[in-house]
């Protein structure tokens, strides 16, 4: 097993409610490990809309070039994070083949653990 040992910031955008997300995150309980969080129902704008990202990359510090959005929706996540300058990665779980009419990602991952390859890859 091979273990990657990178500090990078992590930040999750999420359409919905404040008091909803907030909650499912702290069930989670690895809220120390995420440096933004970014909630539709709490800045008022939700993916697609590239104004979301936006706001997540400032609260980070770094440039939208050097960002991966990881989602698993063409449309939501894909689409915005691309518009906002972002690399849109599709985390296709179920293996949906997309159609020439859907948007198309940067990256598809099945699974997250994934992620690990890719950024061995670029590092």
């Amino acid at each position: 097993m091979l273990c990657l040992a990178i500090s990078l910031p992590l930040a999750i955008i999420t359409n919905g409610a404040s008091g909803s997300q907030r909650d499912g995150l702290g069930i989670l309980g690895n809220e120390h490990r995420i440096s933004a969080v970014v909630i539709s129902g709490e800045v008022h704008v939700a993916k697609p809309d590239p104004a979301i990202f936006a706001i997540a990359i400032e609260k980070l510090g770094v440039k939208p070039e050097d960002v991966w959005h990881v989602g698993d929706s063409l449309t939501e996540d894909v689409v915005g994070a691309r518009s906002a300058g972002l690399t849109g990665i599709w985390l296709n779980r179920a293996g949906i083949v997309r159609t020439e009419q859907q948007p198309t990602a940067d990256r598809e991952i099945r699974s997250l653990t994934e992620l690990v390859d890719l950024l061995q890859d670029v590092s």
